[in-house]
């Protein structure tokens, strides 16, 4: 039986720790595997392995020497393959080089059963969402929504189809604002009957009082790369992106038609010379555009044809959101057919009033579905700005600083040190805030198992082989196996999520790297520690030691006298 089960085991290692088919590129292995080398001390680790001085007792010339015997060896078992699977990860060529932490934690008894360097804090990059998307569940709910409100300022009335008095629209920072939203708050108003307003429309802008980008990133970052990065404010129309399209016009030689998405009033101008052409498929437009403080000039020009499709001639990030907001309000008010005199904005907190007209966003854990499998800085950042209004005494004015406050308190609660973490943003877009792969996987652990939430947490990470950042990574897990998120800078490449074995038993897991090699080379040693960490969990939990019975006296006799019944070697 010992033989067997060591034949089994020595296979299944080789297979499972050698193979390359775990995500090591074939011209970069992870390097030789030891599968001698299992769960027992080494030589150093024992005293009953130092080398005596005392010479050997030599046997009689007439006595023929004993054969030497193999020394036993050691049951594989899963939390020894668990953590031989983390010693030879670090001898491979992703992580052998540069500042690596490692962290895989049991979740049903909180078993450490690979720890490297896992109290370090270091640069996170995208893994940061976890903690933001953790926090956020934890202080407003899976079920919270995002609000916005018109309000009847205090002291205002109706009157016939009038309101006397200023109107305040209330935001709540709803990530997901658009045109559609935004639109059906105003027709709140047009169906009370509201058709004039003798007042000011003011816009509450003042919700957060941080600048209008990412702290720590100064606003060239954004002009200089505008896919990357993200505006925010509390007025998110249509995720701070305006569009701007070509349309042919009636008839050829008619002037083209340019559409603003959202629409703008006020803030963006625009000059067209563009014209239709009698070409029905040419689509030749350009737009030059210029920023100022007073707002946007677009000027288009060039041919579009008759029957041709419209041609989107730019997306643009909009880096002054307060401006933007007031003019798609004002915008959205006159194609709704409601007359006011002005709209303007107020970093004000807003005063008590009646609700006239609101509008709420779908439950938090929707929201946070594409911030972590997509890995939205944009959403990660105004989820991060909710933490902050929650955490604010006044929720209204709130900072980065009141969010990295909130995050702190959630972290102490686990027992993370304060040396293990600090942070900045919801994003983990900066150099300046690290974290400890204790931290995080502290902040998996509690936030999976959590009942109020755990379910929508974990379903907010990618699943390898299936969708998000992980769609292409660990494609021979089962699907559903694995559920992780990524992070991403110069010289930074972390991985943290969940993983269910072949145990049942759920663990999760942090890898950061920092100043290591090639992004691709440390993906993949990653990947393959995963999936052999999945794989030693296939090992038996507790070592089958067979019981050996010393022979009786008169068996041992009896064998002498009659050879063919000893046991074969």
């Amino acid at each position: 039986m010992i033989a067997a089960w060591r034949g089994w085991a020595v296979l299944l290692a080789v297979g499972v720790l050698g193979s390359s088919a775990f995500g090591a590129p074939a011209e970069e292995p992870l390097g030789p595997v030891d599968v001698e080398a299992s769960d027992g001390p080494s030589q150093a680790e024992g005293a009953d392995a130092e080398a005596s001085d005392a010479p050997e007792e030599e046997p009689p010339e007439d006595t023929p020497a004993a054969p030497s015997q193999p020394e036993p060896e050691a049951p594989l078992t899963r939390d020894a393959g668990l953590t031989r699977a983390c010693v030879d990860a670090m001898s491979s060529p992703g992580l052998r080089r540069g500042g690596v932490g490692l962290r895989l934690v049991r979740l049903s008894d909180g078993v450490v059963a690979c720890d490297v360097a896992g109290e370090s804090p270091r640069l996170p990059a995208s893994t940061t969402k976890v903690i933001t998307a953790a926090v956020a569940l934890d202080r407003l709910g899976p079920d919270y929504r995002f609000t916005t409100q018109v309000l009847g300022a205090e002291g205002g009335a109706r009157q016939a189809d009038r309101w006397v008095g200023d109107l305040w629209v209330v935001p709540s920072g709803d990530p997901t604002l658009d045109t559609v939203r935004l639109r059906a708050l105003i027709d709140g108003l047009r169906r009370q009957g509201i058709a004039h307003i003798e007042g000011r429309v003011v816009l509450a802008a003042g919700l957060h009082a941080d600048p209008p980008w990412i702290p720590h990133w100064p606003l060239d970052d954004y002009r200089s790369n505008e896919s990357y990065y993200a505006t925010l404010g509390p007025f998110p129309t249509d995720g701070l992106r305006l569009t701007a399209t070509l349309r042919p016009g009636a008839a050829a030689g008619a002037p083209a038609i340019v559409e603003l998405s959202p629409p703008q009033d006020g803030f963006v101008r625009v000059v067209n010379r563009a014209t239709t052409s009698t070409s029905a498929w040419t689509r030749r437009g350009s737009v030059r555009r210029s920023v100022s403080a007073e707002g946007w000039t677009l000027e288009v020009s060039g041919t579009i044809g008759l029957e041709a499709k419209p041609q989107t001639l730019g997306t643009w990030m909009v880096d002054q959101p307060d401006s933007s907001a007031a003019a798609v309000v004002r915008a959205l008010l006159a194609q709704a057919g409601i007359v006011a005199a002005e709209v303007v904005t107020s970093s004000e907190p807003p005063p008590k009033g009646v609700v006239l007209s609101s509008v709420a966003s779908e439950p938090l854990w929707t929201v946070l579905l594409p911030m972590n499998k997509r890995s939205s800085n944009f959403l990660a950042e105004m989820v991060f700005r909710a933490i902050a209004v929650d955490a604010h005494p006044d929720r209204w004015g709130a900072t980065a600083d009141d969010a990295a406050r909130a995050v702190g308190e959630h972290l102490a609660r686990l027992g993370v040190a304060p040396e293990e973490s600090w942070v900045v943003n919801g994003s983990g877009l900066t150099r300046e805030h690290k974290l400890s792969p204790r931290a995080l996987t502290s902040v998996l652990a509690a936030a999976a198992s959590d009942p109020r939430y755990g379910d929508e947490f974990v379903a907010s990470l990618s699943v390898a082989g299936v969708d998000g950042t992980l769609a292409r990574r660990m494609t021979s897990a089962r699907q559903g196996q694995v559920r992780g998120k990524t992070g991403t800078l110069n010289g930074v490449v972390g991985l943290c999520g969940t993983f269910v074995g072949s145990d049942g038993e759920t663990y999760v897991f942090a890898a950061l790297s920092n100043d290591g090699p090639s992004a691709g080379t440390v993906r993949a040693a990653m990947d393959a520690l995963v999936t052999r960490w999945i794989a030693a969990t296939a090992f038996p939990i507790v070592a089958e030691v067979e019981a050996i019975t010393a022979p009786s006296p008169a068996e041992t006799s009896s064998a002498a006298a009659d050879p063919s019944r000893a046991d074969s070697p």
